[in-house]
């Protein structure tokens, strides 16, 4: 019994992360709240962030755990915030040209195919199931951070949407990271008894988590931001960061 219990625990976090996706769709559609969209959708990657390392903390990592974290991936992390990102910023593109709601369509969805793509991707590679220090491209989750958060950035300053002209480059940059081979660093293993390098990356996460504490929606966006950046210059300046092949959410996302 106790074994099952811990075998259907990480696989509870993903469903738990896939209605959370769900829901956020249902918040933009029926409700038009897009901020708590947003917030659902952050939620989600939190609670992305958590199976990958429960399965490993209770030795339960299988295919089956990441085919199923995939699936929920491409709701939460690609749907929804294609979706809250139509009905944000691009649902009235047709008032002033007719192709505009093609367009957006085009244009929102990029999250959605693109992100797609990435998890077909690494999903034919050979996994392992250890924690990997680094990985290429930009995950999926913390596209849709980005994207969601970018929306709270504006309702936090503004009360609405101001920055929809930003929308766009900001859609094309993260659906294009995704399926490049930038190379982002993964999570931090939560102990300081690690090496250096891990010790480095713990301290920056857990500043960065002060400074969401403190300043809120106003502080993620600019850190998401700085995330994909410092992944961008590394790239230019030919930086190589060996890639994990492993595609367990937060296992290769920003957190």
């Amino acid at each position: 019994m106790k074994r099952n219990v811990r075998a259907y625990a990480p696989s509870f976090l993903t469903v738990t992360n896939l209605l959370l996706g769900f829901s956020a769709v249902i918040a933009a559609a029926n409700y038009g709240n897009f901020q708590l969209a947003a917030v659902l959708i952050i939620i989600a990657a939190v609670i992305d962030a958590l199976d990958g390392k429960v399965a490993r903390f209770m030795h339960t990592t299988g295919d089956f755990g990441r085919e199923l974290d995939s699936l929920a991936d491409i709701v939460s992390f690609g749907m929804a915030p294609s979706y809250l990102v139509y009905v944000s910023c691009f649902a009235g593109l047709e008032r002033w040209d007719p192709a505009g709601s093609l367009l957006g369509i085009a244009l929102s969805a990029s999250p959605l195919v693109f992100g797609a793509l990435r998890l077909a991707r690494f999903n034919l590679d050979e996994t392992d199931g250890e924690h990997h220090d680094n990985f290429a491209g930009l995950p999926i989750p913390a596209a849709a951070i980005t994207l969601a958060s970018f929306i709270l950035f504006n309702f936090r300053i503004w009360g609405r949407m101001e920055l929809v002209a930003l929308m766009v480059p900001l859609v094309l940059l993260v659906s294009l990271l995704m399926v490049s081979r930038v190379q982002y660093l993964a999570m931090p293993r939560l102990t300081f008894r690690d090496t250096k390098k891990n010790q480095v990356k713990l301290i920056l996460l857990l500043v960065g988590v002060l400074a969401l504490i403190m300043f809120k929606s106003l502080a993620l966006f600019p850190t998401t931001i700085l995330y994909i950046g410092i992944g961008v210059v590394k790239r230019l300046r030919g930086v190589a960061i060996k890639p994990a092949e492993e595609e367990d959410a937060f296992n290769d996302t920003v957190f």
